[in-house]
């Protein structure tokens, strides 16, 4: 029995979703994928933008303003000074 192109080219597919999404190509295209998203994240944590705040709300915004400060503070060490 015969298969169509479109056949085998869905077979193809099938086996390259298997494999990586098309072989090492795919592969480096996946962890590129990754990498990027691993990036924005990372972005978004540093920049206080990960935590969910109702900005209609001046309170929310101005603790979110104090936790961002504090984080700051944290990574350069002067926390422990800022407390006193």
């Amino acid at each position: 029995m015969a298969t169509t192109k479109d056949e085998n080219r869905e077979r193809s597919e099938m086996v390259a979703e298997v494999k990586g999404r098309d072989g090492p190509v795919g592969e480096l295209r996946s962890l590129r994928d990754a990498a990027q998203a691993a990036t924005v994240k990372a972005r978004d944590l540093l920049s206080g933008e990960a935590e969910v705040m109702d900005r209609r709300q001046p309170e929310t915004e101005e603790l979110g303003r104090q936790k961002l400060e504090e984080m700051r503070l944290r990574a350069t060490g002067q926390h422990e000074e800022a407390q006193r």
